[in-house]
């Protein structure tokens, strides 16, 4: 009995006769144990040959390396962003005016240098990390 949902609508066409055999007789062609024609041993037998037939592809591995070193990247650049962040608030507060007083600005060196600079760079970075996908992906296909 075939257990997939489009077996009501298939058909099976064949010349000649079908003999309906018996268990012991299936058994016997298959060479197993009549106690062994169940379902169970069915599928067990199916996965292990659907397995040894379907090895997956060693160039499949160089995706997950990919994947390994974009995550990567990502959390080198967390880190660093938390060091910048960490390295603004040890900076002195600025001094403006003639008065001499110390006054904290918003936006300081580092991050203005981080906002003009880096982003132009993160911006590459992230086309750069989309084209490889990309072409990952192409090599797939």
């Amino acid at each position: 009995g075939d257990t997939h949902p489009n077996t009501d609508t298939s058909t099976f066409s064949t010349t000649g006769t079908l003999k309906k055999i018996t268990i012991e007789e299936a058994a016997n062609y298959l060479g197993m144990d009549v106690a062994n024609l169940i379902p169970a041993t069915c599928n067990m037998e199916y996965a292990a040959a659907w397995n040894a037939t379907h090895v997956p592809d060693p160039k499949d591995t160089s995706r997950t390396d990919l994947e390994e070193t974009v995550a990567q990247l990502q959390a080198d650049n967390k880190e660093l962003l938390s060091r910048i962040v960490a390295i603004e608030g040890s900076l002195p507060a600025n001094v403006s005016g003639n008065s001499g007083e110390a006054t904290k600005t918003s936006s300081s060196p580092f991050m203005a240098c981080y906002e003009r600079a880096t982003m132009d760079m993160v911006m590459k970075s992230i086309m750069t990390v989309a084209i490889i996908i990309a072409l990952v992906a192409i090599d797939f296909i």
